[in-house]
């Protein structure tokens, strides 16, 4: 079989390691097997479930509270951030990785009261792409080209004042003149240096770090980021 029902799933996997994950627990569960919310798990998502780790180590992980400090990043391409992603982890951070809009304000909404206890630079911060392709109930995947500012002004409407950073590429940074309404934001090319002076200064527990805040991203000389 290569499909499964999420539910029946999460319940099986509940009872294989013998512990009561409680509805916060299945909550983070199920967004991580099955993000797009379509009722189902495929056999390929839940090999890359895992990935390097045992399945009960896997299981116990996201279904527990996620560890400080910690980037929450929002992308729809896992593979192409492996290497920001090791960088993080290196300086000790924590990395949630979430594929799409909406699955992300699920997640954030489940884990809410935990974020805002550690609402601070020092604690918390978060990454997402400007542009986004998101997979619909009915199958069909479109580009969000808004993807950024929707998932910006979700997260402050939530009452969550923590560092967000937006990363894409030169032909879309053009987009992201709105992180200038925003406090403590900021949008810079994904090729360049900006995202680790962001994820170094998060590891180093720093909570004055300016230089990646507003549009575009630039050192004082005016070279970008």
């Amino acid at each position: 079989m290569e499909i499964v029902r999420t539910t029946l799933l999460c319940e099986h996997l509940e009872q294989w390691i013998k512990k009561t994950l409680g509805d916060v627990g299945r909550n983070r569960l199920r967004l991580r097997l099955d993000e797009h919310n379509t009722g189902y798990v495929t056999l390929k998502s839940f090999q890359e479930f895992a990935r390097d780790m045992t399945l009960k180590d896997a299981v116990r992980l996201y279904c527990a509270d996620p560890q400080f400090p910690l980037l929450v990043w929002i992308s729809d391409d896992l593979e192409v951030n492996a290497s920001k992603v090791a960088y993080a982890q290196a300086r000790g951070v924590s990395v949630v990785q979430i594929s799409s809009t909406k699955t992300a304000k699920a997640w954030i909404k489940v884990n809410k009261s935990l974020l805002k206890a550690h609402d601070s630079p020092r604690s918390l911060r978060f990454v997402s792409d400007q542009n986004r392709y998101e997979l619909h109930r009915n199958g069909t995947v479109t580009l969000n080209n808004e993807a950024g500012e929707q998932i910006m002004k979700f997260i402050r409407e939530e009452g969550i004042y923590a560092p967000i950073l937006i990363l894409t590429s030169g032909q879309s940074i053009h987009l992201t003149r709105y992180v200038e309404s925003y406090d403590m934001t900021g949008s810079v090319l994904w090729d360049g240096r900006g995202f680790y002076d962001f994820a170094a200064a998060l590891g180093a527990r720093r909570k004055s770090d300016r230089i990646w805040m507003g549009y575009g991203g630039r050192y004082p000389d005016g070279r970008p980021l």
